[in-house]
Formats: structure tokens, C-alpha cells, sequence
């Protein structure tokens, strides 16, 4: 049985989080992605730069 008082943390697609506050569930959004795939020789100059 789910609780009555529950609260939802939504990490990511917004739908989710419109689909809850619509039923009356109390819920927070975090708009969140992954990070990006770099290609090989661009994530190795980053790596770089960040050391």
C-alpha cells in the first residue's frame, strides 16, 4: 500500500512530474541529462584542460 504522504524527487523527464502533480502528489523536478557522447579525440583535449 502506498502511503498517503508520499513525495516524489522526479529526476529527469518532465512528464513524469507534470503526470504526478496532476494526481496530487506532492513532487519536486530536477531537470537533469546525461552527459553528452564526445567523440574520442575532443573527450581527450577536455580531459586535458581539466587536469
Amino acid at each position: 500500500m502506498i502511503p498517503s504522504n508520499l513525495r516524489v524527487i522526479n529526476i529527469g523527464l518532465r512528464l513524469f512530474y507534470q503526470s504526478l502533480t496532476e494526481q496530487k502528489i506532492e513532487a519536486v523536478h530536477v531537470n537533469w541529462e546525461p552527459k553528452p557522447k564526445l567523440e574520442k579525440d575532443i573527450e581527450d583535449i577536455l580531459d586535458k584542460i581539466d587536469d
